[in-house]
């Protein structure tokens, strides 16, 4: 076997391992919740790209955020939640198993402050997550 193959193995071992250890607990169907950090004081709106497994039902957390929602496939979601956005909480949307929690990616694609006004590209200021939702 080579050198190649054999790294190739255990890198997937690992993968698995790190999957199986660090992922949500769960199983079955469920909710995820897509998070924001920000340090900014007057963030009004922000667009967000889920992809990932399949999801549906997008929501707001916050009934005080307007919030629209695209999901042109099932496996691809865009989000704009408008208001005065803080760290916290943002949305939701229901999976069919979390298990499947790593398979999903979060992208902050656009961020506007409250006078309308497009922020440079999003940079260290901003930190999205994504976890199972515990209601």
């Amino acid at each position: 076997m080579s050198r190649d193959r054999v790294l190739s193995a255990i890198a997937a071992s690992l993968a698995v391992v790190f999957a199986t250890t660090c992922g949500d607990a769960g199983g079955g169907p469920g909710t995820m919740v897509v998070a924001l950090e920000t340090v900014a004081p007057d963030d009004g709106a922000v667009v967000i790209e889920v992809r990932g497994g399949p999801m549906e039902e997008p929501s707001p957390v916050d009934d005080a955020y307007l919030f629209y929602a695209r999901q042109p496939t099932e496996l691809f979601l865009s989000v704009a939640v408008i208001g005065d956005i803080e760290s916290g909480d943002l949305f939701t949307f229901r999976v069919p198993s979390t298990d499947l929690a790593l398979s999903y990616q979060v992208t902050l694609r656009e961020v506007a402050d409250r006078s309308n006004r497009l922020r440079e590209p999003p940079d260290e200021a901003y930190h999205l997550t994504i976890r199972r939702w515990e209601e």
